[in-house]
């Protein structure tokens, strides 16, 4: 789950179930990790769904992770994506990869790789690793629509800048050679 929650940094676990119960939005999404950290996970999806339906971008991204993943409910690709939509819409830089994924695999229907690589650019333009390495890739091989080798080198070097070994081995192993072929 992308949220971690520390008990030595918050409130108590009574206190935050109480609040929780009293319908408080954040408590709910605490309360929900405490549970999946517990591995009661139908009691977290339970849980994250209040705070998710309620519009914590949190919550819709791990109430969409368990939907995925068919951890305490029923496994729901198509249900999974709708949160992870609503969670990305919010800025929510995890999310949005996973809605990319979506769109790439069509777990949300019909495959739609514009979206998918519309999405995949968003997160990676506001750092986030996998969806760089995900253009990357793409990029090398044609798998979002376009074969671009400079953007897939471009890609793998900012992927490599966040100390990504696969980027990083990839550079070495193959970017010095496509660098020479693009200049």
């Amino acid at each position: 789950l992308l949220y971690s929650f520390n008990l030595a940094d918050s409130r108590g676990v009574r206190e935050v179930s109480l609040s929780a119960m009293a319908g408080e939005t954040q408590a709910q999404l605490e309360y929900g990790i405490i549970k999946y950290q517990n591995q009661e996970y139908e009691e977290a999806a339970k849980w994250l769904k209040r705070s998710a339906d309620k519009g914590n971008a949190l919550a819709q991204f791990n109430y969409g992770f368990l939907l995925e993943k068919g951890m305490g409910v029923t496994k729901q690709t198509t249900e999974a994506c709708i949160y992870y939509s609503k969670s990305s819409e919010q800025k929510n830089v995890k999310a949005r990869f996973r809605e990319a994924r979506c769109h790439e695999l069509g777990l949300n229907g019909a495959k739609n790789l514009k979206l998918a690589a519309y999405n995949y650019l968003l997160a990676a333009e506001a750092g986030d690793l996998l969806s760089r390495l995900r253009l990357a890739r793409a990029f090398e091989k044609g798998q979002l629509g376009v074969k671009d080798m400079a953007r897939a080198v471009a890609w793998y070097r900012l992927a490599a800048n966040m100390n990504s070994r696969r980027a990083k081995k990839w550079l070495n192993s193959e970017g010095s050679k496509i660098d020479a072929k693009v200049q």
